[in-house]
């Protein structure tokens, strides 16, 4: 992650880059699941009361914008010879890590609890 810039969020990620063993999934669902990785990561939270949710429309629940996604995010695979299995889902679960660690460099401060940003 290359943070650059603040946004209404707090951060911005500016540039991406990502490397997979296999080519796992096609260049666009790659990228769709990274820019959904980040925003669960920042803003992915769900609350309940009493059994059901309390953000039941989008106008409630805080995503991604598209003034927040990374600007480029650049993916290369290295070639293993082994078949590719699913499309963008392997490349969703490593983006929260990657989040975590990219704010600790920004910040010096490391964060546990997602989401990292409230609202």
């Amino acid at each position: 992650f290359e943070w650059k810039y603040p946004s209404r969020a707090g951060y911005c990620c500016s540039r991406l880059w990502y490397c997979s063993e296999s080519r796992c999934c096609p260049k666009y669902g790659g990228e769709g699941a990274i820019v959904d990785g980040i925003g669960n990561a920042l803003f992915g939270e769900l609350t309940f009361n009493e059994g059901k949710p309390s953000k039941t429309n989008f106008n409630t629940y805080r995503m991604i914008r598209q003034q927040e996604a990374p600007k480029h995010i650049d993916i290369h695979f290295v070639e293993n010879g082994i078949d590719p299995t699913g499309l963008g889902e392997p490349l969703f679960p490593p983006v929260f890590a990657a989040v975590a660690n990219a704010m600790f460099q920004a910040t010096g401060e490391r964060s546990y609890d997602q989401p990292f940003l409230k609202g």
